[in-house]
């Protein structure tokens, strides 16, 4: 066996220190900023190929199937193989150097001053100092401030158990909740023959037998005695009893009545009125009229009759009120008609 020259020796080691210098180099070399790509092969695993690779190809498929004592596996510049931009993102890859950006959309701007607010104008956020408001329903507006308007807003001062009640042109108070006293529930009745007479505190109907009403405790509309004739009494039937006798020496024959104006009642109401004639003097007849209402007759008949054979001073009407017609006027008139005595 032949032995270097030291010279030789020497140039020797030098090339070897070069070329595990470079080797080093390579090993440590940076990984490539783009085109990055994904190889596969076939790794030996037993005999004299034990630790090498064949069959490698660019992609995900080796140049040929892999054989018996052979593993797949792949290989890369890189240890991520691709970035995939999730909500709110942009960006991102299959390989080499890839960014992630927050999208447009979700970008708040950065150059606001103090006290500015964003609002998006239809594209991006961008910065403002205006930031108006309007009142809706219900609701006032002073600056910034919204509160409740004073005709939506209900009293803070009700008792327990007390209620709301209008009090007209957008007010609003607290009431005692209605008693029994004030209606009757639902769904109640009296008993065959029976009529309602009243309504307990609870709101319950009590009932009483009916009671019969005769001719003399009413007389029907619609009635008058003929000129000349004076009413003396009502019979059974509500019929106004005439009579051409004048034992009283009556003379001098005149009207009086009065007037209710029921444009501020509520409806359906029944209303009444009683007139009377001058003292001394004694009614012929008498009736009940209305005027822009609509409605119907209650009672009319004369009073004052301590017997059925004397005259009567005065005539009672009652009226009930169901609708008002159109026009300003809304009234209901009773009224007598009188004749002087002796």
């Amino acid at each position: 066996m032949k032995s270097l020259a030291p010279g030789r020796l020497r140039w020797a080691a030098l090339v070897l220190v070069i070329v595990t210098i470079a080797g080093a180099g390579a090993a440590y070399a940076a990984y490539p900023q783009d085109s990055v790509y994904v190889y596969t092969g076939c790794l030996n695993t037993a005999g004299n190929g034990n630790g090498t690779i064949v069959s490698l190809a660019k992609g995900l498929v080796p140049l040929k199937p892999c054989s018996q004592n052979q593993i797949l596996i792949h290989l890369s510049g890189g240890t991520i193989t691709q970035i995939t931009a999730g909500a709110g993102l942009t960006g991102g890859g299959s390989g080499g150097n890839l960014t992630l950006n927050l999208a447009r959309s979700y970008q708040l701007p950065q150059t606001c001053t103090t006290g500015d607010f964003i609002k998006w104008d239809g594209g991006a956020w961008v910065c403002t100092s205006d930031q108006t408001y309007t009142a809706g329903t219900g609701l006032d507006l002073n600056g910034n401030k919204f509160s409740v308007d004073s005709a939506y807003q209900l009293p803070q001062g009700c008792s327990s158990g007390q209620l709301v009640n209008s009090g007209g042109s957008n007010t609003w108070g607290c009431e005692d909740a209605p008693s029994g006293n004030n209606f009757a529930l639902s769904n109640q009745s009296c008993n065959s023959g029976q009529f309602v007479n009243s309504i307990d505190t609870t709101g319950h109907t009590q009932c009483a037998p009916d009671q019969t009403y005769s001719g003399h405790d009413f007389a029907t509309s619609g009635q008058g005695c003929s000129k000349g004739d004076y009413v003396q009494g009502i019979d059974a039937n509500g019929a106004v009893v005439c009579t051409t006798d004048n034992p009283t020496g009556l003379h001098d024959v005149y009207d009086t009545y009065k007037i209710l104006d029921v444009s501020t009642f509520a409806l359906p109401n029944t209303v009444g009125l009683i007139v009377n004639c001058n003292s001394g003097d004694v009614a012929t007849g008498g009736g009940v009229d209305s005027i822009g209402v609509t409605g119907s007759v209650f009672q009319s008949r004369p009073i004052g009759l301590t017997d059925q054979n004397e005259p009567v001073n005065g005539w009672e009407g009652k009226f009930n009120v169901e609708s008002f017609l159109s026009g300003p006027d809304h009234f209901v008139t009773t009224y007598v008609v009188c004749a002087k005595t002796g």
